[in-house]
């Protein structure tokens, strides 16, 4: 189930004109799942060493706006911070 959203995933990093070389994009791919599904993964971590509710609506909301920029800076697009 996941290998098409994968698949189209990388192909949608090729599309997107990144200073990313084709063999680096599966790599890019991964790191952006990480970074996305892994904050959710690892909550009950974070929130042990931060003492701070890492679902928190305003949580989500920094997490949100930390992504956006995150992802910005890896397709080389610069930093897109929310105001």
């Amino acid at each position: 189930h996941l290998r098409p959203l994968y698949e189209l995933g990388v192909q949608t990093l090729a599309g997107a004109g990144t200073r990313w070389s084709a063999a680096e994009l599966p790599h890019l791919a991964a790191r952006c799942y990480h970074l996305i599904f892994g904050y959710f993964a690892n909550h009950e971590l974070l929130a042990m060493v931060t003492k701070d509710d890492p679902l928190s609506a305003a949580a989500i909301a920094g997490q949100r706006r930390f992504m956006k920029a995150a992802v910005a800076e890896l397709l080389g697009l610069g930093p897109a911070r929310e105001t």
